[in-house]
């Protein structure tokens, strides 16, 4: 898992090659792989920060959208990590960065929500975000609202 960067950018900023990757692996694992049949690009990509999680051979293995909302709250949006990458930990270093990432960009952050699906709730509860609703259907998928206060 060494050699693995890191890059943040919004969407004008985004070159050709990491916007297909983007979304990409974005409909390959909540279209294709979770069979939901909707659009996946939608107007929230051209105002918020995205963040990649590149290897060292240059492939895109995890992505989020950091979204900055209300007065110092940040949404984490569209975490995903690459089928044939899962089980490396780069779901936890994704979330540590975007956590880290968020209080840079948006320094005034002091809380961090997030729309997760059932099963991945242990992930986030590592790095701090705690269960704050009941279990909702989101695309016939069961989530739940998360929260991290600082």
């Amino acid at each position: 898992m060494s050699n693995l960067e890191f890059v943040y950018k919004y969407f004008n900023s985004l070159d050709v090659k990491e916007l297909y990757d983007i979304y990409l692996l974005r409909t390959n694992v909540f279209v294709v792989e979770q069979k939901c049949a909707y659009p996946e690009v939608d107007e929230i990509d051209l105002k918020c920060g995205h963040l990649m999680l590149r290897n060292a051979n240059g492939k895109l293995v995890a992505y989020a959208r950091l979204i900055p909302e209300q007065q110092q709250t940040v949404r984490i949006g569209r975490v995903v990590v690459d089928p044939d990458e899962r089980k490396n930990g780069y779901g936890r270093k994704l979330m540590l960065q975007a956590l880290e990432t968020s209080k840079q960009e948006f320094s005034s952050s002091k809380t961090f929500v997030l729309s997760s699906q059932e099963y991945a709730q242990p992930l986030y509860r590592s790095v701090g975000f705690k269960k704050c609703s009941d279990a909702y259907l989101e695309d016939g998928i069961p989530h739940v609202e998360m929260r991290l206060e600082l």
